[in-house]
């Protein structure tokens, strides 16, 4: 089994949404976040429709950089952001969830 992932990495809540990435099959972005706490990264995971999704439900599908850019980046989740990707968490680092999850 092959699954195409885009890892993220960052020692915040950083999210994104971009336009490039419709276009490979099957992707699932992976993002790391708070890399540097000692309690360990929290670690979640969306395929694009689920991620476009949050952007419309964030309302980031209307802003200029998304109408002219086709991106939309978020360097620090806030709360109503964190609720809507909660469903998208691995929690205790159970990356085989993740495999189990989008396996085709």
């Amino acid at each position: 089994m092959s699954i195409p992932i885009q890892l993220k990495i960052s020692s915040r809540k950083s999210f994104s949404i971009n336009k490039r990435y419709s276009k490979t099959k099957n992707l699932i972005t992976v993002y790391l976040w708070n890399i540097f706490s000692t309690e360990g990264p929290t670690i979640l995971a969306l395929n694009y429709a689920e991620a476009i999704l949050i952007g419309k439900k964030m309302g980031w599908t209307n802003e200029r950089s998304w109408i002219d850019k086709g991106n939309y980046v978020s360097t620090n989740a806030n709360e109503k952001l964190v609720t809507l990707l909660e469903p998208h968490f691995f929690l205790d680092n159970k990356i085989m969830q993740l495999f189990n999850k989008y396996a085709v």
